[in-house]
Parts: structure tokens; C-alpha cells; sequence
């Protein structure tokens, strides 16, 4: 049967997501990824954090990276996902604290001097 339309493809959701959810607890989600790889149906597992940091393809693509955030010391953060040879990605760095980055947004891109950065700091503008 062919589906005519997205919305047709959504009708039965809710019914067969209770129905699916009942047949798949029988067996181990490795199980059902065989069977369905097996049957020619692309698959994957829905897991959980524990086990997507430790995921040899989210290793080996380099996704979870350690930065060096003052006061708090190494965190992991999500690495680039777009890996190009000529021009790698990569996390710069932890984000910046808050206001860090006040003066230079307000000198650079506003183009206000440094005395009225000042004026608006007194005033509790920024």
C-alpha cells in the first residue's frame, strides 16, 4: 500500500506506538537491531546518556570534547559535527562567563568608548 499523503502516514501513531512498544519489550534492543538489519530495515538504538558518551562512533568522530573553563576546571561539551579536511572545526573553548565579553560587544560593534562603557557600568546600565 502506498502512502498518499504525511498525514495518512501519521493516522494509527498513537495505536501503533502502543503496539510496538508491547512487542519490542519481549526482546533486547540488540536483538531487535539484528533482526531488523537482517530484514533490510535501517535501525538504530534510542540510548541513554551512560551510554552515548561511551558510543565508539561519538568517540571516533570526536563529538564529546573536554574545554578548560576557569574556576570549574575540564568539561565535556559537544564537538563540531561538521568535519572538513581543508578547514576543521573545533570547540574554541568554554563559553564566555557572564559579561565577559561586555566591553569589547559594546566598543567593537556599538563602537562606544571606553569612558561611556564606564558611565554605563556606574549607572548599572551594563
Amino acid at each position: 500500500m502506498k502512502i498518499k499523503s504525511d498525514p495518512l502516514r501519521a493516522e494509527h501513531v498513537v495505536e501503533m506506538g502502543e503496539i510496538l512498544s508491547e512487542v519490542t519489550r519481549q526482546k533486547p534492543a540488540a536483538v531487535w537491531m539484528q533482526e531488523m538489519s537482517t530484514a533490510g530495515i535501517p535501525c538504530g538504538p534510542v540510548n541513554t546518556v551512560d551510554k552515548v558518551v561511551k558510543d565508539p562512533q561519538v568517540l571516533a568522530r570526536e563529538m564529546l570534547v573536554d574545554v578548560q573553563v576557569p574556576k570549574a576546571g575540564p568539561v565535556t561539551v559537544a564537538g563540531c559535527p561538521i568535519k572538513l579536511s581543508a578547514t576543521p572545526g573545533k570547540a574554541q573553548g568554554p563559553a564566555p562567563g557572564l559579561g565577559e565579553h561586555t566591553e569589547a560587544v559594546l566598543a567593537d560593534w556599538l563602537h562606544i568608548s571606553a569612558d561611556a562603557v564606564a558611565r554605563l557600568r556606574e549607572e548599572g546600565v551594563v
